[in-house]
């Protein structure tokens, strides 16, 4: 098997694991052929996949990623959608809220919608509970980042400069952990 999909790939370099599969299962029709995505392993391994260079999106956005760091509690907050899941039909989103420091949880709530409106309300609970952090943290998801706006900004990141808080950005593809723990 990876025999024939290595010495295909090399006499055809331009040809991706779907092309592949597809061409195995013609070879070989009475055996189970691969699925594409361990053809595009078996690629791998053989190092006959190229890395994609990927460009850079928004320059003018990085101004806003800052990886400040937190020397005290409420510098630096952090906030992220924690993906869905459905119950009863209905589809649940968490957004989670905290602080970088002491990693104390002001909220993980259930939300309906992502979005800034959503949002906002939730931060105006907790502004007026807490107070205002110094940073807020997010990735480059919705609501926090546009890829349209200027440097980014959403109607919710711009609200936040406008109560003196700094919206911190980070990396596109970038791993969460490392930046919000």
């Amino acid at each position: 098997m990876c025999g024939f999909i290595v010495a295909d790939h090399t006499a055809h370099p331009t040809w991706g694991s779907k092309k592949l599969a597809v061409l195995y299962k013609k070879a070989y029709p009475n055996s189970k052929a691969p699925s594409e995505s361990s053809i595009y392993r078996i690629l791998g391994k053989a190092d006959l996949i190229k890395k994609r260079l990927y460009k850079k999106v928004n320059t003018t956005a990085e101004r806003l990623r800052n990886k400040i760091n937190a020397k005290n509690p409420n510098d630096v907050w952090t906030v992220d959608f924690k993906g869905w899941w459905m119950s009863s039909g209905e589809k649940c989103i968490p957004l989670t809220i905290r602080d970088l420091k002491s990693k104390y949880i002001f909220t993980v709530r259930l939300m309906e919608k992502t979005t800034a409106q959503e949002v906002k309300s939730v931060f105006q609970e907790l502004f007026t509970k807490y107070g205002l952090p110094k940073v807020i943290r997010s990735d480059n998801g919705t609501p926090f980042a546009s890829q349209n706006g200027l440097l980014g900004l959403t109607s919710l990141s711009a609200w936040w400069i406008s109560l003196g808080i700094m919206p911190d950005r980070i990396d596109p593809r970038f791993s969460y952990s490392k930046w919000f723990t």
